[in-house]
């Protein structure tokens, strides 16, 4: 990570060193006209400030201040080829010249979900969404349309996206998320509706014997969970508890 307007330097500086002035002077001018300065209250909290970026290239962002950072967010996750790989450019430049916008469905669509379900297993079928936040809502009343049940499992600590039936417990106190073997459904924001927080179950993260006992009551129409948390912290699953989680969501849909 470097700081050096108005071309990029390749020595690194110590952390403390950089400066993202222009970052901060760009998001206080887009707050006339962009809530918050960005189009994600996550990014709000950024530090030391919610950059500004002006180009990627491999594995490196280079932002408005000219600070060269490595990406290790990957672009929130998609961009595992690293920025302006070029077979990646290319295939988007015949395709865009094809058109832009169809309204319809293209070959292009059929021949990516064939290859996302000979990619994984599980994928039977594919529904392409425009955004985590609807894949989510669409998994959900799926759920519960075929098991008929009403109640969902989330975790502390994940996040689902921001629409009021899951946007919950994402970053409690401790205070409001009461005992760690019966957490309390928080709100994670002002204005959301409590009553969808109803049909909602918070459990903690890595413990199979609650969520076992959950499962008993026969009301979870699914159990829904980062395989890794990583929105509010990076904790792994105990080992076995992915498989434990299976075995137990496999035996609910078993019992009448």
């Amino acid at each position: 990570m470097t700081n050096a307007p108005p071309q990029d330097r390749r020595n690194a500086l110590p952390e403390q060193l950089l400066e993202f002035d222009e970052s901060r002077r760009r998001l206080a001018e887009a707050a006339q006209f962009l809530a918050g300065g960005v189009s994600s209250n996550f990014r709000l909290g950024m530090q030391p400030t919610p950059l500004v970026f002006d180009r990627g290239d491999g594995a490196y962002l280079i932002d408005a201040d000219g600070n060269r950072l490595i990406d290790y967010y990957l672009g929130m996750g998609p961009m595992i080829l690293g920025h302006r790989p070029e077979p990646v450019i290319e295939a988007v430049r015949r395709q865009i010249e094809r058109g832009i916008l169809f309204g319809g469905q293209s070959e292009i669509e059929f021949e990516a979900a064939e290859l996302v379900c000979g990619m994984l297993p599980s994928a039977e079928k594919v529904r392409f969404s425009s955004s985590g936040s609807e894949a989510v809502q669409a998994a959900l009343r799926l759920a519960r349309a075929a098991t008929g049940r009403g109640t969902i499992v989330k975790f502390e600590g994940h996040y689902h996206g921001w629409l009021d039936n899951i946007h919950w417990s994402i970053g409690p106190t401790l205070e409001q998320a009461g005992p760690a073997d019966a957490p309390v459904p928080v709100p994670a924001s002002i204005g959301q509706d409590p009553l969808v927080g109803e049909s909602l179950a918070v459990l903690p993260w890595n413990n199979l014997e609650l969520l076992a006992a959950r499962l008993q009551l026969g009301d979870i129409a699914a159990v829904i969970m980062e395989p890794a948390m990583c929105n509010t912290s990076a904790i792994l699953p105990a080992p076995g508890y992915l498989e434990g989680v299976r075995q137990l969501c496999d035996a609910a849909l078993e019992r009448p």
